[in-house]
């Protein structure tokens, strides 16, 4: 029988709930199979082979199909590491529902249950928990959670809030703004005359570390518009940056300004591949590059300052 297609909003918002969940079990059951074969599996083939099991399964009928954490981790536990071993497993899979689909209804579901539970026992790895308690004890909360809201509720429903509660702390972690100073100490400030005179000599170098985006951009402009008012110049340096996107762009903005309204100098340090082209987005940067005052160096930026300065 042809089956009639009917588009309807439920039909994508199911879809796409159904898409991600498969696409979590079986990353998560890969990632699982990589530690205990200790191989390391391709993302991309296995989300290219997933999509293509689903779309034959959808022509014949079929249910979404996924990675079976249980199945794949009482094979690795029986011995058969190769990847060939899923392809046995689909053959005999194939070759018993032919041959004995009608007999399997005469099994106790308590027998099923057994196989179950004996099969999720033995995936316990009791050295990655204890490792998980003394090294990552948020990891290891975040653990029981999962392992209780799946008893309770379903496996499905513990990845989720899961992996929604990893996300979270990871944020939290980005917001929080990496950075390193370094300050050079000119010969006239050590001069007591000018000391009490309130000449500012000093150089500090700004090192941003790490990723700047909207979560953590704050951090570095408030430390900006708060600290470092007693030093006579800035070199801002932008090395260590290894993602930015226009929110951090408009930081970079913020603090230029902020450093410039307190009449310090500033030049900025980029070597950066990376951020090269988004940097082209920065009113400020582009004026400090016409300027001459963007440098390839620490040196040659502190350098330039203790001259000109």
């Amino acid at each position: 029988q042809i089956p009639s297609f009917m588009f309807t909003k439920t039909l994508f918002t199911t879809s796409l709930v159904i898409a991600l969940i498969a696409i979590l079990e079986t990353s998560l059951s890969a990632k699982i199979d990589d530690v205990a074969t200790t191989t390391k599996f391709n993302i991309r083939k296995e989300m290219f082979g997933l999509g293509l099991a689903n779309i034959v399964s959808g022509i014949f009928g079929g249910i979404p199909a996924t990675a079976a954490l249980a199945r794949t981790a009482f094979n690795i536990k029986s011995g058969a590491t190769n990847r060939i071993s899923a392809t046995f497993c689909s053959l005999f899979i194939a070759l018993g529902s032919f041959l004995f689909l009608s007999y399997f209804r005469f099994i106790p579901m308590a027998v099923i249950a057994a196989i179950l539970v004996n099969v999720a026992i033995n995936m316990i790895e009791r050295e990655h928990y204890e490792r998980l308690f003394f090294h990552d004890k948020t990891n290891f909360i975040i653990s029981l959670i999962v392992a209780f809201l799946t008893i309770y509720e379903d496996p499905i429903f513990g990845i989720l809030v899961g992996t929604a509660l990893a996300l979270l702390i990871l944020s939290n972690q980005i917001s929080n703004s990496f950075y390193d100073v370094k300050i050079h100490e000119s010969i006239e400030t050590k001069d007591d005359h000018l000391k009490l005179s309130g000449k500012k000599k000093n150089i500090l170098e700004y090192m941003i570390k790490g990723k700047l985006v909207y979560l953590n951009a704050q951090g570095h402009i408030l430390r900006f518009e708060k600290d470092f008012s007693e030093y006579s110049s800035i070199v801002l340096i932008l090395s260590d940056i290894y993602y930015i996107d226009l929110d951090g762009i408009d930081a970079i903005d913020e603090i230029i300004e902020a450093i410039q309204k307190r009449d310090q100098h500033i030049a900025i340090v980029n070597n950066n591949l990376y951020i090269k082209n988004m940097l082209q987005a920065s009113k400020k940067f582009k004026k400090l590059e016409g300027k001459a005052l963007v440098f390839n160096s620490t040196k040659e930026a502190v350098s330039y300052l203790e001259k000109n300065n």
